[in-house]
């Protein structure tokens, strides 16, 4: 059989029966809508349980930085909870400059009966141009802890320099866990060139939605690092490292980008504002704690609009007519004709009613014509249409007047508190240092309103509490008011050089230099250049008067310290020992007492024992020197605390437990003479008296 016939016959059979396997196509398996659902929720959770345990892990080994709002920290064996300094970072990346937050500490979980406050905002809040001594936060709890003397008040100020209603609505998703019962707000100013702001350097976007997403995703260290990333190459790429900025930095963040009125971006930022201002409502209103907003304040009659760009879009000899007008309004100013310079720029004004600076300059005019109630719709206008926009305007003020309702949110309106305390009605210098900041007495104010509305409401105590108790004086509150002459002048000197800046003026100018034999001044210089610290400062202050034997200026230091550095029991030391030394035995027995809160020292109840044993309270006295046992003291101190120990023995008649105390003290120094010469005394009436 040739191969052609030998191949057809082996093809005429089977393949079965030649032996070989027949091919059979794989059959698909089909999954069950179970398995289905299974697979598909891990392929979507994998990832997710992959970034989870990427996010633990960072913060398990503490890797990326840590933004988080507050920080444990172990004080005399009690762990505080204060206002993590890097914080601000969520909020100004890439840049080199970071808000300082408060050093005022709180304890986790809240003890019982304690009341506590959060405040919120900007530079204003912080206490700008001052430490937060002198913040509106300070004076409201010094105001509150003398009306109710019994009551553990709290007030924490969380406030940072250049944020605005983004960032205070980040902080107020995570206040609730620490239980306040009320928190303060006041913002406003920095909606447009603050952190995150619509004309800020450096802005994520002008879009809502995706700025809060951002603000939810700087809580993770993944972003962060990611982010972190970022800002280096970016660096590397530009050949250049972040900006250093110090002091405050709004005016750098602006950029100098102008906002008129009726521009889109101003009409989205005030219907973002309006819109985080409802979200920290809503969530006041869930966790059921009462807030308290309002409305913002700024310089009025002594400070002309930042910008006022000239008219566009009129006919050019419409824009003659108008520059003509101004031009003799300026020149009428000049030569002080103020009703010729008034009906020229009122005739500006009827051809372009946008130009801040004609506004002002018609108020100017008004207000020294004596007609000062127009004058402050001028001056309102003025600010309203200044482009560049460090003060809020009347909507926004109006956006925030609307939150208010009968239940949680309740708003302050603090421009009226301010025209009721100011020349004609008329708010500038006497209360504001800048364009927006107020002097002490302005924080003073806002203390005292952000109180009156809490009686108005109920807050703390009942209407009728409130009553029977709120009837400290405002002088006398103000006469011991926690800030020194040292504060004020850092705050003056801080305004000086702010206002020698553009936007203040069109290019930076020389301040006037300080006097070497100005101690105070150069003490400020050092603060205000950053070469010492607040702290510094103070005690440059205390060594100075102490020098003078200015009794009354040290005392207010000393109270200042006690209000600036609560946990530290030092200043409250100083303080009694002045009041001991002047004989004021009933303050300083408080100070010692409160003292011993705060940390128990040989040195408090070394004083108590002498303010008893001179009141003929010699049994007190006898269990305060005893407590001095228990603390390490020096050999001088043993001496001192023994002996009046003794002598408090024997004015109770316990002859053998003075006698033992003076052999003791005798022991460390038996060349103590008032210990021998009391020691015969004794031996002598032990004598008579066996």
């Amino acid at each position: 059989m040739n191969s052609k016939s030998s191949v057809s016959a082996t093809s005429g059979h089977s393949r079965k029966e030649r032996g070989e396997r027949e091919f059979h196509p794989p059959t698909a398996q089909v999954l069950s809508p179970l398995k289905k659902r299974v697979f598909l929720g891990l392929t979507i959770a994998s990832p997710l349980l992959l970034l989870v345990t990427i996010e633990l892990g960072l913060r398990v080994f503490n890797v990326g930085p840590d933004l988080s709002l507050f920080r444990p920290e172990t004080i005399r064996g009690q762990v505080y909870y204060v206002m993590n300094p890097s914080v601000g970072a969520r909020y100004f990346s890439g840049s080199a400059f970071a808000p300082a937050p408060s050093t005022e500490y709180f304890k986790v979980p809240k003890p019982a009966g304690t009341f506590r406050i959060f405040c919120l905002g900007g530079s204003t809040v912080v206490g700008y141009p001052y430490w937060h001594n002198a913040s509106f936060s300070s004076f409201l709890r010094e105001r509150l802890r003398r009306i109710f003397p019994g009551r553990d008040i709290e007030v924490l100020n969380l406030g940072m320099t250049a944020v605005n209603s983004y960032t205070v609505l980040d902080l107020v998703r995570e206040l609730p866990m620490y239980d306040p019962d009320l928190i303060i707000i006041y913002d406003g100013h920095n909606e447009f060139y603050g952190a995150l702001g619509a004309g800020a350097l450096g802005r994520v976007a002008h879009h809502r939605w995706l700025v809060l997403a951002y603000t939810r995703l700087v809580h993770c260290r993944i972003f962060l690092l990611i982010r972190e990333g970022y800002v280096r190459l970016r660096e590397a790429v530009r050949g250049e490292g972040a900006p250093v900025v110090r002091g405050p930095t709004l005016e750098l963040l602006a950029g100098r980008q102008l906002i008129p009125t009726r521009s889109s971006m101003y009409e989205d930022s005030r219907l973002i504002f309006e819109s985080n201002l409802k979200d920290i409502c809503s969530i006041a209103r869930e966790h059921h704690i009462p807030i308290l907003l309002s409305t913002q304040v700024s310089n009025l009659r002594n400070m002309p609009p930042f910008s006022s760009e000239a008219p566009t879009g009129l006919a050019t000899w419409v824009r003659s007519a108008f520059d003509r007008h101004v031009d003799s309004g300026r020149k009428a100013i000049l030569d002080q004709h103020w009703s010729a310079a008034l009906v020229e720029l009122q005739a500006a004004r009827a051809i372009d009613s946008s130009h801040a600076w004609t506004h002002y300059a018609i108020a100017t005019c008004l207000d020294l014509l004596g007609r000062t109630r127009e004058a402050r719709t001028e001056y309102v206008k003025a600010r309203d249409e200044d482009q560049l926009r460090f003060r809020t305007s009347t909507d926004f003020n109006r956006v925030i007047e609307e939150m208010e309702d009968t239940t949680t949110v309740g708003v302050i309106d603090m421009e009226q508190v301010f025209m009721g305390n100011s020349p004609d009605s008329l708010i500038g210098n006497s209360l504001i240092m800048d364009h927006l900041h107020p002097n002490s007495f302005g924080h003073f104010l806002m203390g005292k309103a952000y109180a009156e509305a809490m009686r108005r409401r109920g807050v703390l105590a009942t209407p009728d509490v409130w009553a029977s108790q709120d009837t400290i004086s405002d002088s006398l509150l103000w006469a011991y008011r926690p800030v020194a002459e040292i504060d004020e002048r850092i705050a003056a000197r801080r305004t000086e050089i702010l206002l020698s800046s553009w936007p203040f003026v069109g290019h930076d100018t020389t301040v006037s230099s300080v006097s070497p034999q100005d101690t105070l001044g150069q003490i400020a210089e050092g603060v205000v250049h950053q070469n010492s610290g607040w702290g510094d400062a103070h005690e440059g202050a205390i060594r100075f008067y102490a020098g003078r034997h200015d009794w009354q200026n040290l005392e207010r230091e000393y109270r200042t310290l006690v209000n600036l550095v609560p946990l530290e029991v030092l200043p409250y030391l100083r303080l009694g020992r002045l009041y001991v030394q002047q004989r004021r035995f009933s303050e300083a027995r408080t100070v010692f007492q409160v003292s011993l809160q705060v940390e128990p020292t040989a040195t408090a109840y070394r004083n108590l024992g002498d303010i008893a044993l001179r009141d003929s309270s010699t049994d007190e006295a006898i269990t305060l020197y005893e407590r001095t046992r228990a603390f390490r003291q020096s050999r001088e101190e043993e001496v001192q605390n023994g002996f009046v120990l003794a002598v408090a023995y024997l004015r109770r008649s316990m002859l053998g437990p003075a006698e033992s105390q003076l052999l003791h003290v005798l022991s460390i120094d038996p060349t103590h003479k008032a210990s021998q010469e009391l020691l015969k005394v004794i031996r002598m009436a032990k004598q008579k008296h066996p």
